[in-house]
This record gives structure tokens, C-alpha cells and sequence, in this order.
């Protein structure tokens, strides 16, 4: 049988969690809803598995009834595992985006989770993603107003599990480093030339590539997951034009921090060449993990030859229990 394609499978999920007999219009309004809440479980879970400490994560089927007893329980988005300090910690994951910065739970759908959470004995976490930032908090962080659950992302942050148990982290890489082309003018092709300016069309052959360092010198040792790093961060582009060659540079001009989840989403991007990610693809195919590489060694190595500048790891407070006699 063939690999069955995206726009099948949300229909078919429709179709599953509504009934055959369900009305079209219902089913078609399902599958758009699907289209949001699955790429963004997917994104989740390649985020996961590109660190370490993840063990598996996968869907939990939520069309199941549960004996029945759907009014009590409410099944999570995601089962995943991850080891900590040598440890195996086993999580429940509900995976919410908002376009604001507060996210809401009505009273009755957070007690569902819960409820299927103690019956396990399995920690209930959220997974909240705002704008291109993603954090993962303990379900009890959410505060209980009136009829319904919340909370601020700014204050989900503070709780934020993404370091400690997926093994994300922040760093930033030093002003100067940059990757730099030459190219060797070889026939010129036009002259458009006015009182203004002189504007000369050649053609060049690029005759070598090199990477600087934080002082803006040459450095030929650099190993190649330090050179991916390149792919991450913000550039700023400049050209200096020669009699005889012309250099492009691609330079780190500014401080700035980066998650390590984020640059995933740069990588990708880069890879496949600014196009929208499809993160189901991405999840079903092993050949995209090539695409990868190991960021964490990467970042270790640059800070020994000096192009990353700091490396950050957050410790949540304050450390939920289920942890708190690992870390």
C-alpha cells in the first residue's frame, strides 16, 4: 500500500472523529481545524526528536471513546519519554498555539486532562507556542479564574521544561564570524557608464572560501559542524569590489541570542531553500534527519575555538516534583 498523502489524512482523521454519516460542511470545517492543530504536533515532535534526551514521542488516538466514558477523561495530544541525568521520565504533552500571549482552558477540559494524567500517574505538561517561540510547563502552573485555566507566556517561561527535560538551550556566537567569498573577475560584459556612476557587468569564478573569527581573521581549522553554524544565525551581507576580484561576506554583526529549537526551524529552512515547512514530511521521512546535525556538539566546539560567545541552559522555578530529585 502507498504512503497515504496529507490532505487524505486529515480527511480520514475528520472522518474518524466526526462519523461516516456527519454532515460534509462539518467535516470539511474539521479538516480545517486539522490543518492547524496536526502540523503543529508534528513541529513539536521534530523538535523533540532532534534532541538527545528524547526517547520517542508520538500521538495518542483521540478519537477512542475510553470505555465510554468520554465526559471524564480527555486524552492528550502526545506520550512522549526522555531521559534525564540517566533517568526515564514518561510525559503527557497537550500542544496548544495562541496568537495572544495568554492561553485559556475552560475549567472542564483541564479536570479531563487531569483526570486521564493521575489515572496513569503520568505528568500532564502543556506545550504552548507563541509567535516562533515554543515552552513546555507542568499543567498545575496554570491558574484557575472564574470558569477557566491560564496563563501568560512570559510567565510560562519562567516554568519552562524545554531545557531541563527535551535538553534545549540558548547561546549566541561572536560579532566577526562569517563566511566570506572570492571571486575572480574574468570577462567583462558591459559598461553602462553616465556622470553618476560607472556600473560594470563581469563574469566571476569563485576562487576560494574561508570563515573569521570574532577578531575578523582567517581561521582554516574549523571543523564542519561549526562551519553549520553559520546557517543559524542573523548576517548581515556586504560586497568589496577589486580591480581583480570581488569578496562576498556573509558577517555576525550583532549579539543575539538563539534557542536551539529555533535554529532547528532555521536549518530546515535553509535546507530546503526558504520554502514552508511541511512538518508532517519532515516527521514521516528518516532522510530529513540528514539534513540535521548535532547542534549541542556544535555549539561545544565553537565555544573551544572561539566563535560562540555564550552557551545558556534554564533551570525552571520553580522544579516541578516529578523532577525535583533528578535535578
Amino acid at each position: 500500500m502507498g504512503k497515504i498523502s496529507d490532505s487524505a489524512y486529515l480527511v480520514r482523521e475528520a472522518i474518524a472523529r466526526l462519523g461516516n454519516n456527519e454532515n460534509p460542511d462539518k467535516i470539511a470545517a474539521e479538516v480545517r481545524r486539522l490543518e492547524i492543530g496536526l502540523p503543529l504536533e508534528d513541529e513539536f515532535q521534530v523538535i523533540c526528536q532532534w534532541f538527545s534526551q528524547c526517547n520517542f514521542i508520538h500521538k495518542l488516538d483521540q478519537n477512542d471513546p475510553i470505555n465510554q466514558k468520554t465526559e471524564e477523561f480527555q486524552v492528550p495530544d502526545l506520550l512522549a519519554s526522555f531521559t534525564v541525568k540517566g533517568k526515564i521520565v514518561p510525559v503527557l504533552i497537550e500542544v496548544k498555539t495562541k496568537q495572544k500571549q495568554r492561553l485559556k482552558f475552560k475549567e472542564s477540559y483541564f479536570q479531563r486532562l487531569v483526570k486521564y494524567s493521575e489515572n496513569l500517574g503520568i505528568p500532564l505538561l502543556i506545550a504552548f507556542k507563541w509567535q516562533n517561540l515554543w515552552c513546555l510547563f507542568d499543567a498545575s502552573e496554570m491558574q484557575l479564574r472564574e470558569t477557566s485555566r491560564s496563563i501568560g507566556f512570559l510567565d510560562a517561561m519562567k516554568f519552562n521544561l524545554m531545557g531541563v527535560l527535551v535538553g534545549d538551550f540558548s547561546f549566541s556566537v561572536h560579532k566577526g564570524f562569517g563566511l566570506h567569498l572570492e571571486a575572480d573577475k574574468k570577462d567583462l560584459i558591459s559598461v553602462q557608464e553616465d556622470e553618476a556612476e560607472r556600473v560594470e557587468d563581469w563574469n566571476l569564478q569563485i576562487s576560494r572560501f574561508y570563515y573569521t573569527n570574532k577578531e575578523g581573521d582567517e581561521v582554516s581549522d574549523l571543523p564542519s559542524a561549526v562551519q553549520e553554524l553559520i546557517k543559524l544565525v542573523p548576517l548581515s551581507e556586504s560586497t568589496n569590489i577589486e580591480k581583480e576580484k570581488v569578496t562576498i561576506s556573509y558577517t555576525v554583526t550583532e549579539d543575539q541570542m538563539e534557542l536551539g529549537h529555533r535554529a532547528l526551524v532555521s536549518l530546515l529552512a535553509w535546507s530546503s531553500r526558504g520554502g514552508k515547512l511541511n512538518w508532517r514530511s519532515i516527521l514521516k521521512d528518516p532522510k530529513n534527519k540528514a539534513k540535521l546535525f548535532d547542534l549541542r556538539k556544535a555549539v561545544d566546539l565553537g565555544l573551544k575555538h572561539g566563535v560562540v560567545r555564550i552557551c545558556l541552559h534554564q533551570i525552571p522555578d520553580p522544579v516541578p516534583k516529578f523532577l525535583d530529585a533528578i535535578i
